[in-house]
């Protein structure tokens, strides 16, 4: 393994740690939770580096659309099926304006350079 990915790994810990720090204290999350969020975390970070941007937008955009969705559906549903819905709601969003969305990156990024 090269110094870039050894690097790599330290800035995604780095990143990771008080996130990780957070929810271990704060909202006292059981152990496994935690290692599961750090995996999730961890290649989450992984495939932001290896990525095209293009499609870390659509990502970003996925999971946005799930956490705000979810966070406007609490006040008129359950949590549980309000993050149900927010994610398929989420889902089709993203499905459905991918090309938009490709396009109009590509138009902003064109013109930037």
């Amino acid at each position: 393994m090269g110094w870039k990915w050894k690097l790599r790994f330290l800035f995604i810990v780095a990143i990771e740690l008080p996130i990780l720090v957070w929810l271990g204290t704060t909202i006292n999350v059981s152990g496994t939770t935690l290692l599961a969020t750090a995996g999730g975390l961890t290649a989450f970070l992984l495939v932001m580096r290896i990525m095209r941007p293009a499609f870390f937008v659509l990502i970003g955009a996925w999971l946005f659309g799930i956490a705000g969705g979810s966070w406007y559906l609490q006040s008129y549903l359950p949590p549980s099926l309000a993050f149900a819905s927010a994610a398929v709601l989420s889902t089709f969003g993203c499905a459905v304006a991918s090309p938009i969305y490709l396009r109009v990156l590509g138009v902003v990024l064109r013109r930037q350079v």
